[in-house]
């Protein structure tokens, strides 16, 4: 079994959409979770793919809710969720919980056509014949 411990609000990043924890602690949740090294780009793709397996692991997650109101109470939030829950968690891969995550290795030509697709963005493929 592969668990690796994170801290509490690396978790609550990846699954609220709300940036609780230092952004390099998303990407190692998000690529233990997924057995991935992932870029920029990929993180909430990422997030939605890993959600379900940390709801398992964690059922108080689903539904929750980080105020929208101002910093203070943000943060006093965040405090209690780590009073209520600790400051870290041990967290399993998608693999240890024969769980399909629902996620591919990233391809960067295909995230860039999804990208494009979901903003409207226009792709112009530039092809370069010989070296320089």
């Amino acid at each position: 079994m592969s668990t690796k411990t994170f801290p509490t609000l690396a978790v609550v990043t990846a699954t609220s959409g709300r940036l609780a924890c230092e952004i390099g602690q998303l990407y190692e949740v998000l690529d233990h979770v997924l057995d991935d090294s992932l870029m920029t780009h990929q993180l909430p793709a990422a997030a939605r793919a890993a959600s379900p397996i940390l709801y398992r692991q964690f059922p108080w997650l689903e539904g929750l809710v980080l105020p929208a109101g101002g910093e203070h109470d943000f943060n006093a939030a965040l405090a209690a969720l780590v009073d209520e829950h600790g400051a870290t968690l041990e967290v399993r891969t998608a693999a240890d919980l024969t769980m399909d995550a629902m996620w591919t290795t990233g391809n960067a030509l295909r995230d860039l056509g999804q990208i494009a697709e979901s903003t409207g963005a226009q792709i112009i493929g530039v092809n370069v014949d010989g070296e320089r």
